[in-house]
């Protein structure tokens, strides 16, 4: 299928999932080597150097997996507002969960610290020069990537972005959806957002990106059958959550729970820009898909700084 396809399948309400899938495939040799030295360098006790008036300091995560407290009513379809953008002030395999799967389905009421991987060591950065919100951060010093990432989407107000569904309290959890224009300028001095070399360095491979980059609980889906996990293992702890996007076409917010995109900064043209996709459906929940979206459409951003 073509990624194409898959891109407007995920703009679109989705039908309730059936249960059934196969175990995806193991990592590469290239792949594992990656994850045993990120999780080599999660245990330094080195900082990096601080930029500027900007604070980043280490710290022991001590988040578990939330309880999701409402699961919602049909998380297998889009999720949309009755209004406009408003101002800009273990999961390789299917498995059928039982009544404790359920606390991996979807919530807006899971602080976002719940989302992250417990068993990872994460920095705090704290954007004292602007809105002082502080996110934490991961050190990924591979023979791939020599980068510090955001491992929380990015929640700093600006023109061109907004909460979903206008709701202040969901860019607490998930953070803001940009335009591609906003995110070029939205990351905090001395931050960028990604290109497309900096996520393939992190991916290694697409076919199983969304395994090792997708958060360990919000993925689940609760269809008629029950709750099935398309949670990923967050091997990395970047901590991938469905945060849903804006798409600029049907002018609503949609897929929250379901799917999320992260702006690159490479264009496809002068109207595209490139967008990587991970999904909660059940024939791309291992996946990540890279495609090129209108520049209008509003995703999440990680930003990311050289080491």
């Amino acid at each position: 299928m073509s990624k194409t396809l898959w891109l407007g399948m995920v703009l679109t309400t989705v039908a309730c999932l059936v249960a059934c899938g196969d175990d995806s495939s193991t990592n590469t040799q290239e792949q594992q080597s990656l994850e045993n030295d990120v999780s080599a360098s999660s245990g330094n006790e080195n900082n990096p150097s601080n930029l500027d008036e900007s604070s980043e300091s280490r710290d022991e995560s001590s988040s578990s997996v939330a309880e999701s407290t409402e699961p919602g009513d049909g998380s297998s379809s889009s999720v949309k507002s009755t209004g406009k953008k408003g101002s800009s002030s273990s999961a390789k395999s299917e498995t059928k969960s039982s009544d404790s799967g359920t606390e991996k389905v979807w919530s807006w009421d899971t602080p976002k610290e719940n989302f992250l991987n417990p068993k990872m060591t994460y920095n705090t950065f704290v954007d004292s020069k602007r809105d002082h919100k502080s996110y934490k951060t991961i050190d990924y010093v591979t023979p791939y990537c020599q980068n510090v990432w955001f491992a929380e989407n990015l929640n700093y107000e600006m023109d061109g972005s907004w909460c979903f569904d206008n709701d202040s309290k969901k860019c607490d959890v998930a953070g803001r959806l940009y335009t591609w224009d906003a995110a070029m300028n939205a990351c905090p001095e001395g931050w960028r957002l990604p290109s497309d070399e900096d996520w393939d360095n992190i991916m290694v491979d697409e076919s199983n990106a969304g395994i090792r980059l997708k958060s360990m609980t919000g993925w689940s889906q609760k269809t008629i059958d029950g709750v099935y996990d398309y949670n990923g293992e967050d091997h990395l702890g970047f901590s991938a959550i469905p945060a849903g996007l804006w798409n600029d076409d049907s002018e609503d917010y949609v897929n929250a729970g379901q799917t999320v995109g992260f702006w690159s900064s490479t264009e496809k043209n002068s109207d595209e820009a490139k967008v990587v996709q991970f999904s909660g459906l059940k024939i791309y929940k291992d996946v990540a898909v890279v495609g090129s979206v209108s520049k209008s459409y509003g995703f999440s951003v990680r930003c990311v700084r050289d080491k």
